[in-house]
């Protein structure tokens, strides 16, 4: 997390989500499809998301806040051309 305090401090690094999942194998596409395009993601909650209970888990994609609107374009774009 950034220092609000720090003036030299990048306000894009911190990491954003950039899909939110119902499967580890579903954001696992997805990382992958940003990885192959030089966009670096990690997922949260894949520990989670197969577990039932009384609050399902998600997955959830992140990426660093620079490239997140990026990110979202490929997201659509491949959602656009499965369809």
């Amino acid at each position: 997390m950034s220092d609000t305090n720090d003036p030299h401090a990048d306000p894009h690094a911190d990491p954003v989500v950039v899909g939110i999942y119902d499967t580890e194998f579903e954001a696992a596409l997805v990382k992958n499809m940003l990885g192959e395009a030089g966009i670096p993601a990690q997922m949260v909650g894949a520990m989670t998301a197969g577990f039932r209970a009384e609050t399902p888990g998600k997955v959830k994609v992140l990426v660093p806040g620079s490239l997140g609107e990026q990110a979202i374009a490929l997201i659509a774009q491949e959602a656009e051309s499965n369809e």
